[in-house]
């Protein structure tokens, strides 16, 4: 098991919801902290399309994001928390709370994800863009 301090340099696709501004926001916020270039952002949709999604349930696949693994296992909402903040470096705070409370982890990303469209309306138009801008830079740079 990684102590807390080690960071992995696997990466992982990180699936979110496009329609969803604070869900946007949150991935751009996660990719300026992507200090090793480990996250891999895309869209529900797309991710669906390449098959990705195929171990979630239809209905299930828009209600949280996801985190697909090197080796194809993919892990929902609270869960794919901990596999975020392995490849965060400044992460280590939300590591080991993730290691001695995931209940709680899971909680808190569900009352947040059920309220996302809400906390999407507090979150200014023009962090919006720039996450917009953010995300379409990290697509640029990942397209072959």
């Amino acid at each position: 098991m990684n102590s807390p301090a080690v960071v992995s340099r696997e990466s992982l696709i990180l699936v979110y919801d496009a329609d969803c501004g604070f869900c946007r926001w949150s991935v751009a916020t996660l990719l300026d902290r992507d200090e090793l270039g480990a996250l891999e952002p895309m869209t529900i949709g797309e991710a669906d399309s390449r098959g990705l999604l195929d171990s979630i349930d239809p209905a299930d696949r828009a209600r949280s994001a996801h985190v697909v693994m090197p080796d194809g296992q993919v892990l929902s909402g609270g869960s794919a928390v901990p596999a975020l903040a392995a490849r965060l470096p400044g992460a280590v705070p939300i590591r080991a709370l993730a290691r001695v409370a995931p209940r709680l982890v899971d909680v808190a990303y569900r009352t947040i994800a059920a309220n996302r469209m809400r906390i999407s309306r507090l979150v200014p138009a023009g962090a919006k863009r720039r996450a917009d801008l953010r995300l379409a830079e990290r697509r640029r740079l990942s397209t072959p």
